[in-house]
């Protein structure tokens, strides 16, 4: 019997896809395997769904609490397992038969965090098109990879559900999701993580089903409440990338000032107050050529004339 593996999965109005998650579990050829089903407050029948499993098996744990968002609930699976190692899962995803022991194996090999690959709202045949080749990075590379900076065709990013992470790793360092942020809280848990790693390894080899749920741009589908988490979150992560890799800040800063402009135009479309206006419109103007060409235009407008640029904002498509 190999490792014991926990994985965390977060469910909250998940009825209609919880069945197909936990059963792409179930049915996978590595046993030894802890399922923490966290219930995030669901008023559907997710619970009920999730507690009838638990009948069935005994690797499924239910969780329970009140509505407090999937950081809350992926702690709440931290601070429950009892894994050497853990994977955090989405509800509305699945993974391939031989997905668990695909990862152990390549960690197993003295490794401290492994990456791979997936599929993107995609049918195709798992059996098909994997290399199964598996690539050792640096952890200057690993973090390129999830800061997505000077790396050509990356898949990697700062998700949480393509990865394994070692358990002690996380527990002795003390690591837990923001709460507070609701957006790039996966991002700044992985390079808070990448921290006490030397590297990680990456299987070449298609493992997990993400389904995208959210057709609609950004801008136009999350509040500007949620937005700003994001501005925070991205700034907690900046201040690792310029303390510990600051060789990656160049192009890291990129990313970064387009969330303050998407920020910006989320709180002009919605009418709500845009927090830290000034110190963003300052830092926005001194990486001006960073954003999007949309964008500049916008940042050009608001700052010759603050009503102008808001009706440019609201009426663009």
């Amino acid at each position: 019997m190999g490792p014991l593996v926990s994985v965390i999965v977060p469910v909250y109005q998940a009825q209609d896809y919880i069945e197909a998650c936990v059963n792409s579990l179930l049915k996978q050829d590595y046993d030894n395997l802890e399922i923490i089903l966290v219930d995030d407050g669901s008023t559907d029948n997710s619970l009920s769904k999730c507690q009838t499993y638990a009948t069935i098996s005994q690797k499924i744990v239910v969780l329970k609490q009140a509505n407090q968002g999937a950081s809350v609930a992926r702690n709440k699976g931290l601070e429950y397992c009892h894994g050497q190692y853990v994977f955090f899962m989405d509800a509305d995803d699945r993974i391939v038969k031989n997905a668990i022991s695909s990862m152990v194996e390549v960690m197993k090999k003295a490794n401290d965090l492994v990456f791979f690959d997936y599929f993107k709202n995609d049918p195709t045949d798992p059996t098909k098109n994997l290399s199964g080749v598996t690539e050792r990075l640096s952890q200057e590379e690993s973090v390129k990879r999830m800061l997505d900076v000077q790396v050509a065709d990356n898949d990697v990013n700062g998700y949480l559900w393509n990865k394994l992470f070692v358990a002690s790793i996380i527990k002795e360092n003390n690591l837990h999701f923001n709460s507070k942020f609701k957006m790039w809280e996966d991002l700044l848990f992985c390079m808070q993580y990448v921290i006490f790693v030397k590297g990680a390894s990456y299987l070449h080899k298609k493992l997990y089903f993400y389904t995208d749920s959210n057709a609609s741009s950004i801008s136009r589908s999350i509040s500007a409440e949620v937005a700003y988490t994001w501005v925070k979150a991205g700034q907690q992560v900046s201040e690792i990338v310029t303390s510990k890799f600051p060789e990656q800040y160049e192009e890291f800063s990129g990313h970064l000032i387009n969330i303050y402009m998407t920020y910006i135009v989320i709180s002009i479309r919605q009418n709500k107050e845009i927090q830290d206006y000034n110190e963003l419109i300052m830092l926005l103007s001194s990486e001006e050529k960073k954003l999007r060409k949309k964008y500049r235009l916008f940042l050009l407008c608001l700052k010759l004339n603050y009503k102008l640029g808001r009706f440019l904002v609201k009426v663009w498509r």
